[in-house]
């Protein structure tokens, strides 16, 4: 049974040596990654969002598809603080009064209202001046035309409309766990089109987090198996953990408390 117990221990290890190897290979292949990603970002974070797709329901009302995964700064890139953030960021951020640090995201959003051969309505005044009107699907337009050769033509236009952007995410491949990150724009008139999108997005690390668990452990060297659960509080790479186990073998209830350091991370 020693034996037994001993080989185990030896192969937990030699498993954890080749995982950690493997994952030292990944994490420098990642680095790599990521800083050919900040060079890209510098030079992408503010060009338009790729226009990827167009639907037309049977009403005539446009959803246009943008891919804003390369638009998107990650955690990472933005705690270095060297990040190009003249143009439409800055004045962003100017305009609320904030930081660049405070924007989440900006979308900036060009639409053209195109319609054509609309049918105006002939109305007389009590004045017996003649001027035209439409009003439909939130297009007011009044047309005045000159009342004598001396006078001039008057129009007067206004609608109401909205434009709705939704971002969602979508697995590269089915197999993969590469997330495509979409953004949707919709709006509620045939008459308005649109034509491109400009979009920044930032993700931002969350430093806190209150962690309630649930444990099982097995000790290899006492044979004993242990059940309880706790809390953890974790700071960034820090943590400090309080938790109560039930020795089933002594029948027994251990409480611990311990403080953790993460050194590193996959």
């Amino acid at each position: 049974m020693k034996y037994l117990q001993f080989y185990a221990i030896i192969g937990i290890l030699i498993a954890a040596v080749c995982f950690l190897g493997f994952k030292l290979i990944s994490k420098d292949n990642q680095i790599n990654k990521l800083e050919k990603a900040e060079d890209n970002i510098k030079q992408e974070i503010q060009i338009e969002a790729e226009r990827i797709k167009t639907k037309v329901d049977e009403k005539g009302i446009e959803t246009v598809i943008f891919d804003v995964t390369k638009n998107i700064i990650p955690a990472e890139i933005l705690a270095k603080g060297n990040l190009k953030t003249e143009g439409i960021i800055d004045t962003t951020a100017m305009a609320l009064d904030i930081r660049t640090e405070q924007l989440n995201s900006i979308t900036q959003i060009a639409a053209v209202l195109s319609a054509k051969n609309l049918k105006l309505e002939k109305t007389i005044d009590s004045l017996n001046h003649k001027f035209y009107t439409y009003n439909k699907g939130g297009l007011k337009l009044k047309f005045t035309p000159p009342t004598n050769i001396d006078s001039s033509s008057y129009a007067d236009i206004d609608g109401e409309f909205s434009v709705t952007a939704t971002r969602y995410w979508k697995n590269k491949t089915w197999l993969s766990r590469n997330k495509k990150e979409l953004l949707a724009v919709t709006s509620d008139n045939p008459i308005i089109k649109v034509s491109n999108v400009n979009y920044v997005g930032f993700t931002k690390k969350n430093n806190h987090s209150l962690i309630i668990q649930a444990r099982s452990l097995y000790s290899i060297s006492s044979n004993k198996t242990f059940l309880g659960g706790g809390v953890e509080y974790k700071y960034k790479n820090t943590a400090l953990i309080g938790y109560g186990y039930y020795d089933t073998k002594d029948n027994r209830f251990r409480p611990t408390v311990g403080l953790s350091l993460d050194l590193i991370k996959f």
